[in-house]
Formats: structure tokens, C-alpha cells, sequence
């Protein structure tokens, strides 16, 4: 396996140029104008400006106040941002030097935005996963009249550090070159990188094995749990629970709007 770092390639197609002769992996890699590519990158820039800023003082916030750590869900809300700030912030420093020259900056960069969009996206995804599960928990105890106990501050923080993990690995996989297994990084139409199909097996490896890895499985189950606490109509009429159960299905229908 091996990591270069050198200038990307000049595109071989360009938005204009796709017709129905292309594949569908061409088609991944077609770009668009070098005009067009400057205003996504200023436009994506500025954007994750405002988002790091956002993000950094949520955690700043919740880490600096006693009052606040003592509550595990508080820890969920530093946990799922922690990933959200790393992408805004890489990707602010990799827009802003790719807007200048009209093109995506290296090859290094490239690998480097496929590690942190891959482990940022992962990261989130899975965080939901246990965000939901204590809230659905929490919502069956209260429906069954049963004595709920909040996890432990160290249990969130393995939680944490165990999909962190996780997500790394899924990171490092897209970037370093490893000969049997069908896992590239690409430049996708010229403004961002993040693994690519390329042939046949690539495809199948990419939807049967890396999407429900990072993201299929938890949405999977996050939209099963939604439909569950519809069905069995699970949130209180009313206090805490409630109103928490509801901040968390908010946070994360907002979390997927904003992905997609």
C-alpha cells in the first residue's frame, strides 16, 4: 500500500463533455469549469467557517461548565459535534486553498479530505446510532413504568472513542492502497474526494460493504426506532422525558437533512 503526494491530474472530461458513450464511473469523474470549482470552493469555505465556529463553541460550552458535564446527554451533544467540527475545519483550510488555483489543491490533500469526510461521516452516523438507542431505552423504561438509569459518563465516552476509532480505520482504508481490497479514493467531479467505484467490484464492495458500514446500518436502525416510538406512541405527554426525547429526534432529523 502506498500514500502519493504530488498535483492532481488534469481532468480527462469534462460536465460538458459527458454523453451516453461514458460509463458511470466517467461520469464520476467528470469536472466542471474552473470558474465554476473557485465559487464551490469560496461558497463551501465560507460555509464551514460558520459551522467550525458553530460546533467549537457547543463543546466549548458544554466541556467549561460543571453544571452541564454532569449530564451524560451533554456528552452525546460534544460527541456527535467533535466530528462535525474536524470535517468544517479540515475542509475550510482544504476550500481555501483550492479556490486560488480553480482546481483541487494535491494529491495529499485529496487523501487527506477522503480520511477526515469518511471519519466524519462515519463518526456521526454511529454516535446517532447510540444517541438513539439510550433514548429509545429511556422511552420504553418510562412507557412501562420502569426506573430509568442515564449512562455513566465513562460509558459515553467509550461509546465515543470506540466509534472514533472505528471511524479512523474506515478513514485509513480509503486512502492507503491495499492490492486485494476494491477500495480507491477519487477525486468525485473535481471538488471533493472520498472513495470511489471503478469497476465491478469496487461497485459491490461500495454498497454490500463500505455504505452500510459507515452509514447504512444506523440509519437503518434509526429509522426503525423512529417507527417504533410512532407505533407504540412511546413519548410521554408530558416533562423531562419528553422534552428530551424530542431535543434528540430533532437533532438528528437535522443531522440527516443536512447530509443530504
Amino acid at each position: 500500500m502506498s500514500l502519493t503526494y504530488q498535483k492532481l491530474p488534469d481532468p480527462v472530461l469534462r460536465t460538458w463533455e459527458v454523453n451516453e458513450t461514458n460509463t458511470r464511473y466517467e461520469y464520476y469523474q467528470a469536472q466542471p469549469s474552473d470558474n465554476a470549482l473557485r465559487i464551490q470552493f469560496i461558497v463551501l469555505a465560507s460555509t464551514n467557517a460558520l459551522v467550525a465556529v458553530a460546533t467549537s463553541i457547543l463543546i466549548y460550552s458544554v466541556v467549561k461548565s460543571a453544571h452541564l458535564r454532569v449530564n451524560p446527554f451533554n456528552w452525546y451533544l460534544v460527541f456527535i459535534t467533535v466530528p462535525d467540527f474536524v470535517m468544517s475545519f479540515c475542509c475550510l483550510f482544504t476550500c481555501a486553498l483550492s479556490a486560488p488555483i480553480e482546481e483541487f489543491y494535491s494529491e495529499w490533500m485529496c487523501s487527506f479530505q477522503s480520511m477526515f469526510l469518511t471519519f466524519g461521516l462515519c463518526a456521526n452516523c454511529w454516535m446517532n446510532f447510540f444517541i438513539v438507542f439510550e433514548v429509545h431505552k429511556l422511552l420504553r423504561h418510562s412507557n412501562y413504568r420502569r426506573r430509568y438509569t442515564p449512562p455513566k459518563r465513562t460509558t459515553v465516552m467509550k461509546q465515543a472513542f470506540g466509534v472514533y476509532l472505528y471511524a479512523i480505520v474506515w478513514g485509513l482504508l480509503g486512502i492507503f492502497r491495499i492490492d486485494w481490497l476494491p477500495l480507491s479514493t477519487s477525486l468525485w467531479y473535481g471538488f471533493y474526494c472520498f472513495p470511489q467505484e471503478y469497476d465491478l467490484a469496487s461497485t459491490l464492495f461500495f454498497w454490500l460493504v463500505l455504505v452500510p458500514a459507515i452509514m447504512g446500518i444506523p440509519i437503518f436502525y434509526v429509522t426503525y426506532v423512529c417507527f417504533d416510538i410512532w407505533k407504540r406512541n412511546l413519548l410521554p405527554p408530558q416533562g423531562r422525558r419528553r422534552n428530551l426525547a424530542i431535543f434528540f429526534v430533532r437533532l438528528i432529523c437535522v443531522y440527516f437533512i443536512m447530509w443530504a
